[in-house]
């Protein structure tokens, strides 16, 4: 989603194919993965000779959290951090209030940032060479700090 952030300004669809390269991810999981942003109505595709995907909102318009959200991981309430299938606030284990707080921070903290804010940070501007080269490979780009 960040690689389409950065290219969101191009107008232009970016393949899978460039997507899965620049961000190291094997390409047919992260077609069912731009499947489930494309559902959410975070990205638009488009079939054909130019085709690919793009945002479908501007990266300000989109969290952390949605993005989190829509790739399937779950801010849940009750989960317990000791991975019991309930946390009980009635009958706490040792961890539910450093627990609870942690969760709580995590939704605020994915609430509140962007894709634009994620853009903005020293290691954004940074690494963002990386993300417009899809050619560099995983030993390569290693290799910098």
């Amino acid at each position: 989603m960040i690689y389409l952030a950065l290219h969101s300004g191009d107008s232009r669809f970016v393949r899978v194919a460039d997507l899965a390269e620049a961000a190291h991810i094997p390409p047919a999981y992260l077609a069912k993965v731009m499947r489930r942003m494309a559902a959410a109505g975070l990205v638009r595709g488009q079939k054909g000779h130019n085709g690919g995907f793009a945002l479908a909102l501007e990266p300000s318009k989109i969290t952390i959290r949605t993005v989190l959200e829509s790739a399937g991981v779950a801010f849940e309430p009750l989960h317990c951090a000791f991975g019991l299938p309930k946390c009980n606030p009635k009958k706490p284990c040792v961890m539910h209030d450093t627990w609870s707080d942690f969760k709580v921070r995590c939704e605020e903290w994915a609430s509140s940032y962007t894709l634009a804010d994620v853009l903005a940070t020293p290691s954004g501007k940074d690494n963002l060479v990386t993300l417009r080269t899809p050619s560099i490979t995983a030993h390569e780009s290693s290799d910098s700090p």
